[in-house]
């Protein structure tokens, strides 16, 4: 094929589909730093459950496994309380109506 005198090496085809080749090759680069980013959050979001999911097993600790029942305890087996747990504060003294 012979080509057009005058329009260079490819003709305006060619040129018009080298932009629309670095328009496309603009676009995958911007996508991949998309991706890059959304990988990045993907691993924090992965790590953060991890940790959750760690500390909400640990959550169960207070509960004991050795022997005893959960049933409540007679007022005879608990001590007696003899004492305020604060200061009582003083009565004032009485005063006498005739």
């Amino acid at each position: 094929m012979a080509e057009p005198s005058g329009t260079g090496r490819g003709g305006p085809r060619c040129a018009a589909l080298e932009r629309r080749v670095a328009e496309m090759e603009a676009e995958l680069a911007a996508r991949d730093a998309r991706l890059a980013k959304l990988a990045a959050r993907i691993a924090e979001l992965e790590r953060f459950l991890e940790q959750r999911t760690r500390d909400a097993k640990r959550q169960a600790a207070p509960f004991s496994k050795g022997p005893g029942s959960l049933s409540r305890r007679s007022p005879d087996a608990s001590p007696a309380r003899t004492t305020a747990s604060r200061p009582v504060a003083p009565f004032p003294p009485r005063r006498r109506t005739k």
